[in-house]
């Protein structure tokens, strides 16, 4: 393999960018761990143990509500596969499970969480919700 300036210029980025391990479903209704911290360009690995399980980003103004802009998620997970997303930012970004009664239930939890932006302010928002609302599209990461 031939190294160039510019691999060796890139081999630390990718050497310092971590993955990030969130089982999904593995004991009932719940992320663990639900609370990640991560730098803008770790990645976080979403593993499948349950199925009927989804992740997608929330919204910290209403709990179980998609986010707007950018969203990411899943679509239906299927048991036994992980979907991987890259974290483009280090601002605190929530996640639900978006499946009826999931996170109104606890299946939740907080990338980065920072000032307001905790998880049990999220929860405080998810408690309260009136059923869980999925994005429109899938996107921001991938099945593998």
């Amino acid at each position: 393999m031939k190294f160039t300036l510019l691999s060796a210029l890139a081999l630390p980025f990718f050497a310092s960018a971590a993955i990030h391990t969130v089982a999904v479903g593995s004991n009932g209704l719940s992320f663990s761990p639900q609370t990640i911290t991560a730098a803008k360009g770790d990645q976080i690995a979403f593993v499948f143990d349950g199925a009927g399980h989804t992740v997608a980003q929330g919204n910290f103004k209403s709990g179980c509500q998609p986010y707007k802009k950018g969203a990411f998620f899943s679509g239906n997970g299927p048991q036994g596969k992980t979907w991987t997303m890259t974290v483009t930012s280090t601002a605190p970004q929530s996640f639900y499970c978006s499946t009826p009664g999931h996170c109104e239930n606890g299946m939740y939890g907080v990338i980065n969480p920072a000032g307001a932006n905790t998880l049990a302010a999220y929860g405080k928002l998810a408690s309260k919700a009136s059923g869980s609302k999925a994005p429109s599209k899938v996107k921001g990461g991938s099945f593998n």
